[in-house]
């Protein structure tokens, strides 16, 4: 099922609320819409220790780069901290610890993550039945 597109509905402002929220079961469906991106929904769910919104992330094969600074948080952090950093600072133990191993092995992360959520293969999807 294809997301409307419509002028007054913005899927990117909702998928990036739901990073921040947490609400991984919206951020899984939306995952594969084109304008969204994982730069700031990966600083914002590490902000707030969203660890299962970011597992669908990195489960999804986007680009995910936890070392970027993010310009649109300036405002939030001065001193322009990495999605690591921001969670370190902000005591998140179990997202650092997600972070960390993904960067030590993106691959075997990202392969451990698919398993534990039920999406195995190369890139998952979703099917919807409407009745």
């Amino acid at each position: 099922m294809a997301l409307p597109r419509h002028p007054r509905i913005d899927v990117n402002l909702g998928y990036h609320k739901a990073c921040a929220d947490g609400r991984a079961s919206i951020v899984k469906l939306l995952l594969h819409h084109p304008s969204c991106g994982a730069k700031l929904s990966v600083w914002s769910a590490s902000l707030h220790g969203h660890t299962a919104v970011l597992k669908w992330i990195i489960a999804s094969g986007k680009d995910v780069d936890f070392h970027e600074r993010h310009e649109d948080y300036e405002w939030y952090d001065e001193e322009g901290r990495t999605a690591i950093e921001i969670s370190r600072k902000k005591g998140k133990i179990e997202t650092v610890s997600l972070l960390e191993h993904f960067q030590s092995d993106p691959n075997q992360t990202r392969q451990a993550i698919r398993q534990e959520l039920g999406v195995a293969g190369g890139r998952f999807s979703f099917f919807f039945f409407l009745f």
